[in-house]
């Protein structure tokens, strides 16, 4: 399965950090962790619940402090991808996260830029960046943050997502946020259906924000008529099956509506989410789907082409992507 053509549109760079990366960090650069974040063999990171998983991100953040730590992020995650036979990704960036650490903006998107360009240079995967908008810092910051993301435009800066804490702000108040992000010819997504919320804040991102994907969206089942508006939409679910099952959205895999999803006639794709925190990788992903849910070598690739197909890229590099991925399959 590691060399089956993937592709993954849902991946926090920030949460692609390995423990062993941020001690490595904290050491050269004498910044001090609190030490009950990892395990002892520095294997994963220890956390309890949904609300300390935010608070060991936070902790282990201290030690991103440059565009350099950007860089080196984003071009070991892609490498990563490319060793698993994944010819594209796009990478859901904080930019709140930089400015935070009193890294520029403009700082923090050079270092990514490197990152990318030398990962595509060596392993030949192509990338994007979509920067995340902290929903529970609210619809004002979010304003702040999409200005700058539009006056100091990247061509690897392809769209936006909403992300974060569901409990501060309905989704619907981040209307003119995402009015503004259309207007100057972004991409939309948006995390809903996942934790809480369901099928209401999904409903809130197809017709208030008018979003084109939406992250995980698992919760859709619960509503029909969503069912039949996000296949008639033909909006893509971005969906990560481990990463429900570790933040115990759902007990096991054998609760999560993964072939339901697929059963129903959505259109959908695998992601990580958060690999560095959950100890797994896209590879895994794939196995998940193949031994879990029973999707067939055919489903498999359907997913990584339609991750192709729902990229927020141009369609002559959508059509050579999709060329890579042509497979000879098994009988």
């Amino acid at each position: 399965m590691r060399h089956f053509p993937k592709a993954e549109l849902h991946v926090h760079l920030e949460g692609t950090a390995t423990p062993s990366l941020i001690k490595n960090l904290s050491l050269t650069k004498g910044i001090e962790l609190n030490p009950k974040i990892f395990s002892t063999d520095l294997s994963r990171f220890v956390w309890n619940d949904f609300a300390d998983f935010h608070n060991v991100f936070e902790e282990f953040f201290k030690t991103i402090t440059s565009k350099d730590d950007y860089a080196l992020m984003a071009y070991l995650y892609l490498a990563q991808l490319a060793q698993q036979n994944c010819v594209y990704a796009e990478l859901i960036v904080a930019p709140f996260h930089a400015i935070q650490r009193d890294i520029p903006y403009e700082h923090m998107l050079q270092g990514l830029s490197d990152g990318i360009e030398k990962a595509r240079a060596e392993f030949g995967i192509e990338s994007r960046i979509l920067m995340a908008l902290m929903r529970h810092y609210g619809p004002t910051m979010a304003m702040h943050d999409i200005k700058r993301i539009t006056e100091q435009c990247h061509p690897l800066v392809v769209g936006i997502n909403l992300v974060g804490d569901i409990t501060q702000y309905e989704i619907k108040a981040f209307e003119q946020v995402f009015d503004h992000a259309r207007s100057k010819n972004l991409h939309l997504s948006c995390h809903a259906g996942e934790i809480d919320g369901g099928p209401k804040e999904m409903w809130q991102a197809i017709n208030i924000l008018g979003v084109e994907r939406i992250s995980h969206g698992v919760s859709c089942l619960e509503d029909s008529k969503l069912v039949e508006t996000l296949i008639e939409k033909q909006i893509t679910l971005e969906v990560c099956p481990s990463s429900n099952v570790i933040l115990k959205m759902y007990p096991s895999y054998a609760e999560h509506p993964l072939r339901k999803l697929k059963d129903a006639g959505l259109l959908l794709t695998l992601n990580t989410d958060d690999p560095g925190f959950f100890n797994i990788n896209l590879t895994h992903e794939y196995i998940v789907a193949q031994q879990y849910f029973n999707f067939s070598e055919q489903e498999l690739l359907a997913a990584t082409q339609q991750s192709i197909r729902a990229a927020f890229i141009e369609e002559p590099l959508k059509r050579k992507l999709l060329e890579k991925t042509n497979y000879k399959f098994t009988f």
